[in-house]
């Protein structure tokens, strides 16, 4: 048997026992979040697949916005 790799590998076993904790209570903060951010939106019933989806799409029409100004401005 090899004691310091036996150890390293409960150090990772318990380590990772402590990420799925905090992950399973950050679970519901982040429905809570989702669902307030689709609110603000006019939309319910908002998950975490929505919100970088929605994210995705405003921060797209923001720079095409920005790009339509600049090009105005350099035309």
């Amino acid at each position: 048997m090899d004691e310091k790799l036996d150890a390293e590998c409960i150090a990772i076993i318990r380590r990772a026992e402590e990420l799925r904790r905090e992950l399973r209570n950050m679970e519901s903060e982040l429905s809570r979040v989702c669902r307030a951010y689709g609110k603000r939106r006019g939309m319910s019933l908002f998950r975490e697949w929505h919100v970088n989806n929605q994210h995705e799409i405003e921060t797209r029409l923001e720079q095409a916005a920005e790009r339509n100004d600049w090009e105005k401005a350099n035309a």
